[in-house]
């Protein structure tokens, strides 16, 4: 018998397409354990795929760019030389242990569709 990692849920706030926190919940019944993501065109996705791609090795997908991670909406509404912070989180289980994953960016508004990655 061997060990199986389970992906209990994935939450995303101000990451590209996803506006304030979203969190998904991924089936874990062992009948029915998989989780379908549909939508149309530019709904997000490529977003939730580079999610993935992001929380566990550090980059996204093309075409999205790391320098363009903060969600536009949420850019829109700051004001020049604010901070904001855009993640990704995914809790994981494995032999009966919970592990929270998070990867992060925190970025400054320098003009009126630009931000900076401050780390």
């Amino acid at each position: 018998r061997y060990n199986k990692m389970i992906i209990n849920s994935i939450e995303m706030s101000y990451f590209f397409r996803m506006y304030k926190s979203d969190k998904i919940v991924l089936s874990k019944d062992k009948e029915k354990n998989v989780t379908v993501i549909k939508g149309d065109n530019g709904t997000g996705k490529t977003t939730m795929l580079s999610a993935f791609s992001w929380v566990f090795y550090g980059k996204v997908e093309p075409p999205l760019v790391v320098e363009e991670m903060l969600n536009k909406k949420r850019l829109s509404e700051m004001k020049e030389g604010e901070f904001e912070t855009s993640y990704v989180q995914v809790e994981i289980e494995n032999n009966n242990k919970k592990y929270i994953l998070k990867r992060s960016l925190k970025f400054r508004k320098k003009e009126k569709y630009i931000a900076e990655i401050c780390g």
